[in-house]
């Protein structure tokens, strides 16, 4: 009972020892790295199963629509505005929820003033057309507002500034900016301000520093874009009356999102998903989750620190178990209970954010395996120890081979003995009694082992 007792013991203190040591390193954020990595992965894994928001549409404009304009229009690069405002005016006749633009209009036209009050007034006329602003508090208050024709007929600015965490790596949005005492939205959620109902972003689980965490989808395509020049096409071809590939009605009820996407155009970000991923997927990833509901939601601390004690306690119990069984079931039983802990400390995780929820991988699996080799470090020296002691114990008295099975197996070292169909044979040694009284015990001991 007293040897249970210390089994169960030591245990629990190689079990809160290894919580202690894995709490130090992750609250130093010395697993930060390596949990980003693995969310990364669990994010590119969970994206296969994330089905694009039919409400959301995608413009681009691509080098197929460079190429054309140039030949059809004439235009060079960069386009005049008022191309935008004849995309404006076609999608705006098909009554679409909100046209925003991932584009800086932040130099007057090359084309001169005429060309932006031309995408002004288109702007002025839709009522609904987003336009882009950067501003960024952490960039010395940099800011990088829309020219006034085009600012001022705007319905509405979006902030494009991103959340990169330490690495680069966008895994999260914006939701609001202030900027001159003024809260404007993400360009991602500025969508929902023209709604008839104000949106309501309470089901948002905000995480650090009035950010969201994104859930994407495997690319930007599956938003399945149309290109600029299909638009531009569509719309000389409505002037006349006539039927395009494209009509209005194809944009009723859809946010619209129009953005470049011409090599060396566009700008690059890095996500779990890509890491040439275009800034405009950013937005449209953050108004998806809102209107699927789908942000990742990180669950709470507490829990995961429940985790990770109960994996520190089953790998340091685990090992106390195995010593209670045959040595020669022990390895094996050790090997399964190293697979079972590492399998599960990673395909919970996984199934988890694959429903949405991202539970800490890296510090409770470390927790496990630290808690798991102590257990059998400490398990082989105190198995050692006692094989060192019943051999010192027992080889003057026994022989090799008997006191090799005691070693290998304890249990057949019992009182009351065994049961067995054997043969003996009974043996004495001539004279034995007459010259053993005739020595001392120490004498007749070293007679007899010689």
């Amino acid at each position: 009972m007293k040897q249970k007792h210390k089994l169960w013991t030591r245990a629990i203190i190689i079990a809160l020892s290894s919580i202690l040591i894995t709490l130090i390193f992750h609250f130093s954020k010395a697993f930060n790295a390596f949990e980003n990595k693995s969310y990364d992965l669990r994010m590119t894994n969970a994206a296969k199963y994330k089905q694009p928001c039919e409400e959301i549409c995608l413009i681009i404009v691509d080098q197929e629509s460079i190429d054309w304009a140039k030949e059809k229009y004439n235009w060079s690069w960069p386009w005049p505005r008022e191309a935008y405002g004849r995309m404006v005016d076609f999608i705006s006749a098909g009554n679409p929820k909100a046209i925003t633009f991932d584009i800086l209009y932040t130099e007057p036209s090359i084309y001169g003033e005429e060309d932006d009050i031309a995408l002004g007034a288109a702007e002025a006329k839709s009522k609904k057309v987003i336009q882009t602003f950067f501003y960024s508090a952490e960039d010395y208050g940099k800011t990088l507002m829309p020219v006034k024709p085009i600012n001022d007929n705007a319905a509405l600015l979006g902030n494009i500034t991103s959340a990169k965490d330490s690495d680069d790596i966008i895994r999260r949005t914006r939701l609001f900016d202030t900027f001159n005492d003024t809260e404007y939205p993400t360009l991602g959620l500025a969508p929902l301000f023209l709604n008839e109902e104000a949106p309501d972003f309470s089901s948002i689980p905000v995480v650090d520093n009035n950010t969201a965490l994104l859930r994407f989808t495997k690319s930007i395509d599956d938003y399945f874009p149309y290109s600029a020049k299909d638009i531009l096409e569509s719309h000389d071809l409505w002037l006349q009356g006539k039927e395009g590939v494209l009509s209005p009605e194809d944009f009723n009820d859809l946010y619209i999102f129009c953005a470049y996407y011409a090599p060396g155009l566009f700008d690059i970000c890095s996500t779990p998903v890509s890491q040439v991923y275009p800034g405009v997927g950013i937005h449209i990833t953050t108004l998806d989750n809102y209107l699927t509901e789908s942000f990742i939601r990180k669950v709470p601390f507490c829990i995961s620190l429940l985790w990770l004690i109960a994996l520190a306690f089953f790998a340091s119990l685990f090992a106390v178990i195995s010593e209670k069984i045959s040595p020669r079931f022990s390895a094996i039983f050790i090997s399964a209970g190293i697979f079972a802990g590492i399998a599960v400390s990673i395909f919970v995780p996984v199934i988890l954010f694959n429903n949405g929820f991202w539970l800490l991988m890296i510090a409770p699996l470390f927790a496990f395996l630290i808690s798991e080799m102590a257990s059998v470090v400490v398990s082989l020296s105190v198995e050692g120890k006692q094989k060192r002691f019943i051999r010192s114990a027992f080889s003057q008295c026994l022989s090799k081979d008997v006191v090799n099975q005691i070693i290998n197996d304890s249990s057949s070292f019992t009182l009351g003995g065994k049961e067995f169909e054997m043969s003996a044979i009974f043996t004495d040694i001539q004279k034995f009694s007459s010259f053993s009284e005739l020595l001392t015990a120490k004498k007749l001991g070293c007679l007899l082992n010689f």
